[in-house]
């Protein structure tokens, strides 16, 4: 830390990642429906993925809600900074929904969360072929990328071929979530 002119301590600037974080309670709202207790057994399921995740997930039934905050959940729950919530003998515990990860994974901030949205229209074939160049790269901050599809019903048919295209050739380190 500097020294002021008059000896004090020049205060620590944050970094603007450190600025941009969102508050915790504003991340864990985009969580919360996916912590309901009739949400239990999906999310135990996952956890248990989590350890070798699938390159393409897809959930289904419940509301639209439901399934948008799990596989929020899921991308926390991949890439959580907190080394307890990858811990296989701990299979109980889920992300941490506090650490830096989860909050801006939480709040649509993650550089390596990527979320076509289709809830408010359909998912254009412009959106897909944005993924093309950041699919031959390794995920920037997480352990993994993931790509949240929500509502994939609404892909237009270009966008629908677009995709399938992408999903033949693995992608390391990348996990697609289709909701619908």
């Amino acid at each position: 830390m500097a020294a002021a002119k008059d000896g004090r301590k020049a205060p620590v600037r944050k970094t603007a990642a450190e600025e941009q974080l969102p508050g915790i309670d504003d991340a864990r709202a985009a969580f919360a429906p996916a912590l309901s207790p009739a949400l239990e057994r999906p999310r135990s399921m996952l956890r248990a993925l989590s350890f070798r995740p699938p390159q393409l997930l897809h959930l289904e039934g419940g509301e639209t809600a439901d399934r948008v905050a799990l596989a929020l959940w899921w991308a926390a729950q991949l890439n959580c900074d907190d080394p307890e919530g990858m811990d296989p003998k701990a299979s109980a515990r889920g992300p941490c929904l506090s650490c830096p990860s989860c909050l801006r994974i939480g709040a649509d901030m993650h550089p390596d969360l990527i979320l076509l949205d289709g809830r408010e229209g359909s998912i254009k074939i412009d959106d897909v072929r944005g993924l093309r160049p950041v699919l031959g790269e390794k995920p920037h901050f997480g352990r993994w990328r993931v790509i949240i599809a929500a509502e994939a019903q609404s892909l237009g048919i270009e966008a629908a071929n677009s995709l399938l295209k992408v999903l033949e050739d693995p992608c390391p380190d990348t996990c697609f979530v289709f909701t619908a």
